[in-house]
């Protein structure tokens, strides 16, 4: 029950920066639609590129506990990068 509460909060801060570009009523419609699928994509693309490096596993050659790290704080950050869009977006706009 804890993973499904953890999942479903995960998709939710990812996906409510998203609806709420898509509710920018001030911005073309293409314009919405671009910047809420690139805020809503960010965070996978991110993950999948931290993947993509074997360092941010744990598997470098030298002190993997640091890289391991930086992978940890990364995998972290994509959280963050949907809110920081949306701000980005909100600052253009409500001027």
């Amino acid at each position: 029950m804890g993973r499904i509460i953890l999942a479903v909060a995960a998709v939710a801060m990812i996906a409510l920066p998203s609806i709420l570009i898509c509710l920018k009523w001030r911005m073309a419609t293409p314009l919405r639609l671009l910047l809420a699928g690139l805020a809503f994509t960010a965070p996978l693309i991110l993950i999948w590129a931290i993947h993509l490096v074997p360092a941010f596993n744990g598997e470098a050659p030298t002190n993997p506990s640091f890289w391991r790290g930086i992978g940890i704080l990364l995998s972290t950050a994509t959280l963050i990068i949907p809110w920081l869009i949306y701000t980005a977006v909100r600052d253009r706009t409500d001027a």
